[in-house]
């Protein structure tokens, strides 16, 4: 696969705008703090971002504690928008324009092709997409926690107040030396809730340090997988997941290029079908709601869909 290729990768992109997100701890999208944090998104430019990714740079430590001051960012790209028709539409030609075991199976063309780029301390917290995804590692590893919509009562869902993520000093953030920084946690303007599971996104690494919902831990069974490259993963729509990543040492093919530390993916998103499976799912958070709360929960526009980056 080219894209394994270092120099290839930057001799397509060239001076290409990347959109790329930063977080003082891994967690792109994740509650913290009761609130649900969003990453802070800069513009930048291949060599840039390649020198963030480069090998042999000092790896940054993952912030369990989610400390705010003094620490390394972690980058992650993950843009999610169908990039690979828009920042990476170079790389277009390199990859079949769908899936077709998946494209047959569904009845449809995909919705939406992504290109992923992270580092081992990029962690995806647990939540569902309103897709049916099919996953192909390139580089690296990628392990998915999965638990199946009819264990969603084990999960507390819930809206949570929505902010994001500023660093103190945006300019540091384009520097390869990955310089520690503080950051803040503010709350968008106009404010909005974002419907999130409160599970925290380790919780299968030091979830003994943590509160987890009593129920989770009596009747929830996570299970687990790991993708290496050439490996893929279909991931049914509505089924929750986690999502960590193992970086990989890509060598270039020019000693003019650094040599990359990440993992590399691509996915594939075809609508769902709101039939049979939405409404059950439907029904039991209805279910869930009544026995947790004594009321049915009113769920506004913007919080009935959600989803997330892998």
């Amino acid at each position: 696969m080219k894209w394994r290729d270092p120099a290839y990768l930057m001799q397509k992109l060239g001076s290409s705008s990347i959109t790329v997100t930063a977080t003082p701890n891994g967690l792109a999208d994740a509650v913290i703090r009761d609130e649900f944090v969003t990453p802070y998104e800069v513009k930048m430019c291949a060599s840039d971002l390649f020198s963030l990714f480069r090998a042999g740079r000092p790896i940054t430590p993952q912030n369990f504690k989610n400390q705010l001051n003094d620490v390394t960012p972690v980058y992650y790209v993950q843009s999610q928008c169908d990039n690979m028709n828009s920042e990476f539409s170079c790389l277009r030609d390199d990859v079949p324009q769908g899936v077709e075991w998946a494209s047959e199976a569904l009845g449809k063309p995909y919705d939406a092709m992504n290109f992923w780029m992270g580092e081992t301390a990029a962690v995806t917290s647990l939540h569902k997409d309103h897709y049916e995804n099919v996953y192909i590692v390139i580089a690296g590893e990628k392990t998915f926690t999965l638990i199946p919509p009819t264990e969603f009562f084990t999960l507390d869902e819930r809206p949570y107040p929505t902010a994001q993520y500023t660093p103190s000093n945006e300019a540091l953030l384009f520097e390869s030396s990955r310089k520690p920084q503080s950051w803040n946690i503010t709350r968008v303007d106009p404010p909005s809730n974002t419907r999130w599971v409160s599970i925290p996104p380790r919780f299968l690494r030091d979830g003994k340090d943590q509160d987890l919902p009593p129920d989770f831990v009596a009747r929830c069974r996570p299970m687990e997988v790991t993708l290496s490259a050439e490996d893929i993963l279909y991931l049914p729509a509505m089924w929750f997941h986690r999502v960590e990543q193992t970086s990989e040492v890509l060598f270039s093919s020019d000693v003019n290029v650094p040599n990359l530390d990440c993992a590399i993916a691509l996915n594939y998103w075809y609508d769902m079908e709101f039939d049979n499976r939405y409404s059950y799912f439907s029904f039991l958070r209805n279910i869930v709601a009544i026995e947790k709360h004594g009321r049915l929960e009113e769920l506004p526009e913007s919080d009935s869909l959600d989803g997330s980056e892998d």
